[in-house]
């Protein structure tokens, strides 16, 4: 299949916990099957046994969408000054913690 081809649909209603993902790209295809979503259909090239496509099914809680920009936290001196003094305190009992055992 072409590159223009290769489309991934995913439906769900908010009655069901359960979406479907309708994929022809192998890289959403390997994702789906390492993350062991259910195979509910599968599409073959016409004649021949190839798979060129699956559905799956998935949680609702698995489909998520974010933000495709990241924003950088901005901090005052005295929010740093306290991520420090935290990040010195927790680093300590670490090495204490590897001494006991």
């Amino acid at each position: 299949m072409e590159q223009e081809e290769r489309e991934t649909t995913i439906n769900w209603s908010e009655a069901d916990d359960i979406a479907t993902v309708e994929t022809f790209s192998r890289k959403v295809m390997s994702r789906c099957l390492k993350l062991g979503y259910k195979i509910i259909n599968e599409h073959r090239m016409q004649g021949k046994s190839k798979i060129i496509g699956l559905v799956f099914e998935c949680p609702i809680r698995a489909i998520s969408f974010r933000s495709p920009v990241k924003t950088k936290r901005v901090l005052t001196d005295e929010q740093r000054k306290n991520i420090g003094i935290r990040f010195r305190k927790h680093a300590q009992e670490g090495s204490k913690q590897e001494l006991v055992m």
